[in-house]
């Protein structure tokens, strides 16, 4: 009996520590990636509005940033770039736009 309960308990233990370790890559390894590419992101959305004032209009394209999603009351850092697409690859990168639908309002104002 006692081997059998040192044996539950080292395996709970171990349990513990791989799900105590797995969240904590979703919460800080996931955000570094996402963090990064909306660098990349914002960047991207960067040239493409001195493209558009130059008169230069390119395609959207899949997984491109497509307008900054800014929200004020959440703090004065909290904004992120919108990539274009709803597929797991697009997603990974931060908030996406279906390419079916309506383009935000805020693209106007890039």
């Amino acid at each position: 009996m006692r081997v059998m309960l040192r044996a539950v308990g080292e395996t709970s233990i171990t349990a513990g520590l791989i799900l105590m370790l797995f969240c904590a890559y979703l919460l800080w390894g996931t955000g570094a990636y996402t963090r990064s590419q909306q660098l990349l992101l914002q960047r991207q959305l960067a040239e493409k509005k001195a493209a558009a004032e130059a008169g230069r209009l390119d395609r959207i394209e899949l997984g491109s940033a497509l307008a900054l999603l800014r929200i004020p009351k959440l703090g004065r850092d909290y904004e992120y770039a919108v990539v274009e697409g709803v597929g797991a690859e697009q997603l990974k990168k931060g908030p996406g736009h279906h390419p079916d639908t309506a383009l935000p309002l805020a693209l106007i104002h890039i």
